[in-house]
């Protein structure tokens, strides 16, 4: 019970801690914030202002090992995140040159799709 309810302090600490630094990008003029791969993104989303500009990273490992389930969840999630702060956009991250075309054109249609 005790290790529960530190893991949830920690959380909540660090979720505190990102939406101050988040409120002093934002009223210095940062124009646009990036939500990193594995950051928390719901943390994230809530802590910018309304209309920011938000760029929200899948994971380009994932990207390059293939497969369809992981990169789908991760976009899934940002999508939700899009219908409270529409100013959203879906990157990859840094991708290397031996990631097959046709995962980044599977990519491409998850995020697309609706």
């Amino acid at each position: 019970m005790n290790a529960a309810s530190d893991r949830i302090q920690n959380v909540m600490g660090k979720r505190l801690c990102l939406r101050r630094k988040l409120v002093m990008l934002l009223q210095n003029g940062c124009d646009i914030l990036l939500s990193d791969y594995p950051s928390d993104e719901a943390a994230f989303a809530d802590g910018v202002f309304p209309g920011q500009l938000v760029r929200h990273i899948i994971s380009p490992i994932l990207i390059e090992k293939g497969g369809y389930r992981e990169p789908r969840k991760q976009i899934e999630q940002i999508k939700i995140l899009a219908v409270r702060h529409p100013n959203v956009i879906i990157g990859t991250g840094l991708l290397s040159y031996n990631v097959p075309t046709e995962n980044i054109l599977m990519v491409k249609e998850l995020c697309l799709s609706k």
